[in-house]
């Protein structure tokens, strides 16, 4: 059974309207013509195939931070065993990297978003919003951290735990069953909030994005 594109627009729109899958001849021809035994065994089939994505790309992730670290290793004994100076070349790197973000800035006329972060002795700035720092993401400690609780590769947990401004900014105000994480009030969720508004959706069958909201708000703040 192949599903028409339409439909599966619809099907990703958080606020679900039946009526729109209806809205024209055509449209509830697409409808009639649908298998629903084939429907529940694609809905059983999603339910296995979202978190072996979410775990396939958690790993993913992982493992590229893990081969970043090995190739900046690689590269600082070749460099050294070469008598260049490391300091030296980190100074024009940075040199040439603040020039050209110092560019785009000026002409993009935005303000950049930056969250101070303290991890391991040491306080490093974020890039944009929540885009960490080379400098972080290759801190061996940081990478044991990783290996040690997998939670943080979700950035906001990490910078939850490590960034006081982030945690003013985006405080916990969500609760779903014993876990607790933020969810804003407005836009599109947040990568946490998604996770939990699909476990929601699970356990209570249903995909209004309101009432998931007014379910898992801390005080239902809305």
């Amino acid at each position: 059974m192949s599903i028409p594109a339409k439909i599966i627009k619809n099907l990703l729109n958080e606020n679900y309207d039946f009526s729109k899958f209806l809205e024209g001849n055509d449209d509830k021809r697409m409808v009639n013509s649908l298998s629903v035994p084939k429907l529940v065994v694609l809905m059983l089939t999603l339910k296995r195939f979202i978190p072996d994505v979410r775990l396939y790309q958690t790993k993913q992730k992982h493992e590229k931070n893990r081969k970043s670290v090995l190739n900046q290793q690689r590269l600082t004994k070749l460099l050294i065993d070469n008598d260049f100076d490391l300091q030296d070349i980190e100074s024009l790197i940075i040199s040439k990297k603040e020039k050209a973000k110092s560019i785009i800035i000026e002409s993009a006329n935005y303000k950049v978003i930056q969250y101070k972060i303290f991890f391991d002795e040491d306080t490093f700035l974020t890039l944009n919003g929540k885009v960490l720092p080379n400098k972080l993401r290759n801190n061996p400690r940081f990478v044991e951290l990783l290996d040690k609780k997998p939670k943080y590769l979700n950035v906001d947990r990490f910078l939850r735990d490590y960034s006081p401004q982030f945690l003013e900014k985006y405080p916990i105000n969500a609760q779903f069953l014993s876990d607790t994480f933020h969810c804003n009030l407005k836009g599109r969720l947040n990568s946490e909030a998604q996770f939990y508004f699909e476990k929601w959706q699970e356990k209570n069958h249903t995909v209004s994005l309101p009432e998931f909201k007014k379910a898992v708000l801390i005080g239902n703040a809305m």
